[in-house]
Order: structure tokens, then sequence, then C-alpha cells
């Protein structure tokens, strides 16, 4: 016998995917594009974990998180702009 499960109709698009995305900083279901090497992070504290791994200590550098610009929708797979996302962001 299936289990139906049941949701609130109001928080059930805001709850889809909650605790399964994101990485041991935060629990969110987006990644940042850090301005200052063009590469995708799950959040600024992993790209300060990952730069400051790197061999080559003049590769080290820190992201400025006001300077974050886009931010990637993990069910869309959209970037978010100047704060709205671009496109539809229903949920899956």
């Amino acid at each position: 016998m299936e289990e139906e499960q049941s949701v609130h109709p109001h928080t059930a698009k805001h709850d889809v995917g909650k605790l399964k995305y994101g990485c041991e900083h935060y629990r969110r279901r987006c990644k940042i594009r850090a301005p200052c090497c063009d590469k995708i992070f799950p959040c600024r504290h992993c790209h300060k974990e990952a730069v400051n791994s790197l061999s080559d200590p003049k590769d080290h550098h820190e992201l400025v998180r006001q300077n974050v610009k886009q931010v990637c929708c993990l069910f869309t797979l959209q970037y978010r702009a100047g704060g709205v996302f671009l496109g539809s962001t229903s949920t899956p």
C-alpha cells in the first residue's frame, strides 16, 4: 500500500528538497557564482575552503559576499540576477 504524503498546499513548494541540498554550512537550494574567480560554489565558506586549499598561495583570495551577483536555483538551473529569478521558479 502506498503512503500519501500530506503537505500543506501553501508550504509544499517551499519545502521541496529541504535538507537534501546545500553544504555543511547552509541547507539551501541554490549555489553562488563567485565573481572573483567565476566558479560555482554552494556558499562563500565552501569557496574559502577551496581556494585556501590551492597549492599556490598566489591563487588564494577572498570572496566578498556583497559582490555576489548571480545565484543559481538548483531546481530550475537558472540564474538570479538583481534579486529576481529569470523564468519560471516552479519546482518539479
